[in-house]
């Protein structure tokens, strides 16, 4: 399936399939401070829309501290270990 039609659901586990920067959204840390790296796990929170597209965005918590806004091409399903045989 290709990430970009790529659907999460509620609660659903994911991994970041790239780094995650600050665009400047996020108060209190600095722009282009790496938030989140390739291959940690999150869980989605909610799928909200983005931008005229009409796209679905997540939000996904990383950790207890950051929730980030992902869009689908940014975040991969997590799987254990021995699930990709």
């Amino acid at each position: 399936m290709s990430s970009e039609h790529q659907h999460f659901e509620r609660g659903q586990d994911v991994i970041a399939a790239v780094n995650l920067f600050n665009d400047g959204s996020l108060p209190g840390r600095f722009p282009n401070e790496l938030l989140v790296r390739r291959g940690e796990a999150g869980k989605v929170v909610r799928a909200t829309p983005h931008g005229a597209a009409r796209q679905l965005a997540y939000e996904v918590a990383f950790g207890a501290n950051c929730v980030l806004r992902c869009l689908p091409f940014q975040l991969m399903p997590w799987q254990p270990i021995g699930a990709l045989n």
